[in-house]
């Protein structure tokens, strides 16, 4: 009978997808709780109950096995979900104190809000069993943006039967059209379960190869007695520090450096957020990610982390490439963003003073980071502006503009982008993104890196995706001029046009099968110079599987043509992707690429092989670490070319939800045989960094963090390890809410 209803819905849902239940109504109440996650007040009882019964995954819409019940009410000024979450076998349930937006692997409970209505983009908060938070941005067309973060409480508790959690979020900290009358939101409650698989269960059905998640998600009606308050935030924020850096044979000590700062975040509206930041701290407490960049010929890229660019930072995403990248803004003694929707208009502004001029300058073979200096070798300082406006239409497609601007002393950037996606039904889909730039080069710029005083260009982005339950279809186009310049993305290769054929089939496995999903997948694609010769021509294919024990398998292969200083070369590897969860407290990685690369430094193939290991442990509930260890290397008949050994270890010990302490040590070798190449290299380095951090953060914006770092090297003019630079710090912030 349980299985019945639950076809029932899901018929209903395939012949109505855009609602897939009428509005539920949503329970008002005064009474108060406390957020302790135990459901023991009487108000629980009078609140909107949602079962949360349909299993997604494995199996497809099947009545689930375990009982998950969510309570909701909301106040006026907030909305409360409580949550019972009970499990035939509570042993089995995996979840550990950790960092906040760090539990993707563990039992959870996701509650997605959409308040607007419109399908697009919806507000996403998550819990474990413990308490620990995750929030992010979910937007239908660009994926998810887990690095937003916002203020709201909760709590968990374990229990004999599985367990229970309360969530409290604050009308002021979600974004919702201005009305007098009662609103409807559409609100969809789902839990995660790892085990053998993953098993994931949500209030509602959710069709295989819909394009649209929002569409399945079902109605609430309610919030029409809303409390007007003023949503505002001040952060003071205070950065002690003390740096050390090498002057030849000696290390040199730095005075102690005091940087005071201030954060505001102003909900003018409730669909309408002013950030301003004076003086930011916009240094980073936990170093990047390593990356291994012998034989590439495009700089490398990193994330952005820092709060102040993180929040509403995906009002500007455009529908095809990353045109914002605000990593280009690297240390701003100022900036100012608003951000906002009315109706089915979406818009965001942002500017900012930048201390320096850099970014990424790009061509058809590479592409090089770079700062500005003037005649004395010294930085100068830049103007950044970021306009983005979107409007969405019927059904799921949407069609915006963006403009940014970056110039410094002699030099001006500005690009002009028209972009949408046009979705006539769930099935096909079609984006676009039209861009023009114009560029004036400062004599640095001329002289140093021969560019032409003046030069524009334009770029086209079209992608066309069909999709089903069990397959999809994919096509797509990029044209990049050669003077095609944006400053302020990320864009690293210009002068070319691209095109791209692609597909893949999917198997799924039924309820109760540990094989839950396999498939294949191959695409085509052809690079050409713009008028001129094919650059490269590639084929690759892959198989994957997913299995018992979270296993996930995937091999396969690309046969690559590359064009490189006047001769084509044939490159051919195969690569090897293997995780698995031995046991439940331990995840362990495997990589494998292996076969022929083209060396460019020395134009010439070259067997290539790269080897990755990987594990992340919970040793128990407060502890985390996560290891990963490299080896690279391309060799021809006559030796080695270069080899590169790479070691990255992280340990966190949470000591409860706001308290931790963190180790991070990073190490990197490489080593080249200079007989081997055309240009002179260096022979050798060595580069090992340590970093130590304390953090207290009860929220998003109060924070302290305490740390210590050290970096040292040797290289073929230095035998010894010597220390390059020093690091200790003391950050300090601390949010008012008004």
């Amino acid at each position: 009978m349980k299985d019945f209803a639950v076809l029932s819905l899901f018929v209903i849902a395939l012949f109505n997808s855009s609602t897939v239940f009428s509005a539920t109504p949503l329970e008002f109440s005064r009474d108060k709780i406390q957020i302790d996650g135990q459901l023991t007040e009487a108000v629980w009882q009078q609140a909107t109950r949602i079962d949360v019964n349909v299993e997604v995954s494995p199996a497809n819409n099947k009545a689930a096995e375990v009982t998950t019940t969510a309570y909701i009410y909301e106040n006026g000024e907030t909305i409360f979900i409580g949550i019972e979450a009970l499990d035939n076998n509570p042993e089995l349930i995996r979840a550990e104190y950790k960092k906040r937006d760090n539990i993707n692997n563990d039992d959870r409970i996701a509650v997605t809000i959409d308040t607007f209505n419109t399908l697009r983009r919806a507000f996403r908060f998550e819990m474990n069993p413990y308490g620990v938070q995750s929030d992010e941005i979910f937007n239908e067309h660009s994926g998810s943006n887990k690095s937003w973060n916002t203020l709201w409480q909760g709590a968990g508790k374990k229990n004999d039967k599985g367990y229970s959690l309360e969530f409290q979020i604050p009308f002021s900290s979600l974004r919702f059209p201005i009305t007098d009358e009662g609103q409807v939101w559409r609100i969809e409650i789902e839990r995660y379960m790892p085990r053998g698989s993953t098993i994931h269960i949500a209030s509602s059905p959710k069709e295989r190869g819909n394009n649209c998640f929002l569409c399945q998600v079902p109605e609430y009606q309610g919030v029409c007695n809303i409390v007007s308050n003023t949503d505002l935030q001040l952060v003071p924020t205070l950065l002690m520090s003390r740096n050390s850096s090498r002057d030849e044979e000696q290390l040199i000590h730095d005075n102690p450096e005091y940087e005071a700062g201030f954060d505001m975040k102003w909900g003018i509206t409730p669909d309408n957020v002013l950030n301003l930041t004076i003086n930011p701290d916009f240094s980073q407490v936990e170093s990047d990610d390593s990356q291994i960049t012998v034989n590439k010929t495009f700089s490398p890229s990193f994330s952005e982390k820092r709060p102040f660019f993180l929040e509403g930072s995906s009002f500007f995403n455009t529908a095809k490439s990353n045109l914002v990248h605000t990593r280009n803004i690297v240390a701003p003694e100022y900036g100012v963003k608003l951000t906002g929707q009315t109706g089915n208009n979406n818009y965001a502004v942002l500017a900012a003073k930048d201390e320096v001029a850099s970014f990424i300058l790009p061509s058809l073979t590479g592409s090089e980071a770079l700062t500005l200096l003037d005649e004395q070798e010294q930085n100068i300082k830049s103007d950044n502006l970021i306009v983005r406006y979107n409007r969405n239409f019927k059904g799921l497609s949407n069609m915006g503009m963006l403009m940014t601007h970056k110039s410094s002393r002699g030099y001006q950037n500005d690009l002009f982008t028209v972009d949408g996606n046009f979705q006539p039904d769930l099935s096909h889909k079609i984006s676009y993104e039209v861009s023009h730039t114009k560029t004036k080069n400062s004599e640095y710029l001329q002289t140093n890196y021969g560019q032409q005083a003046n030069q524009s260009g334009s770029s086209l982005n079209m992608q066309y995706d069909f999709n089903q339950a069990n397959y999809r279809l994919s096509a797509k186009y990029v044209n990049y001029d050669k003077d095609y310049r944006a400053d302020l993305s990320k864009q690293g290769r210009v002068g070319h046009n691209y095109k791209r054929f692609s597909g893949g089939y999917d198997w799924f496995g039924g309820k109760g099968s540990e094989w839950t999903k396999w498939g294949v997948y191959s695409d085509w694609d052809q690079t050409y110079e713009n008028g001129g010769v094919k650059l490269r021509q590639e084929f690759e294919s892959h198989y994957f599987i997913q299995g018992p024990m979270q296993l996930w398998w995937k091999n396969g292969f690309k046969d690559r043509s590359t064009y490189w200083e006047g001769n084509y070369y044939d490159e051919f590897w195969i690569d090897y992707h293997f995780a698995i969860d031995p046991i439940d407290s331990v995840r362990v990685r495997w990589l494998l690429t292996e076969g022929e690369k083209l060396d460019y430094s020395n134009n010439r193939i070259a067997d290539y092989k790269q080897l990755t290991y990987g594990a992340d442990w919970r040793a128990f509930e407060h502890f985390t670490g996560t290891f990963k260890l490299v080896f690279q290397d391309m060799s021809v008949a006559q030796g080695t070319i270069y080899q590169v050994d790479q070691l990255d270890v992280r340990a966190t010990w949470q000591f409860n939800l706001a308290h931790s302490l963190k180790v991070v040590t990073k190490y990197s070798h490489i080593e080249r045989d200079q007989t081997l190449y055309i240009d002179d290299v260096d022979s050798k380095r060595t580069d090992i960094s340590s970093q130590i951090v304390y953090s207290w953060a009860p929220t998003p914006i109060t924070v302290l963090h305490a740390g210590f770092s050290n970096n040292s090297f040797n290289d073929e003019f230095v035998d010894s390890l010597k220390t390059d630079n020093q690091s200790v710090f003391l950050k300090l912030s601390y949010g008012f809410q008004l």
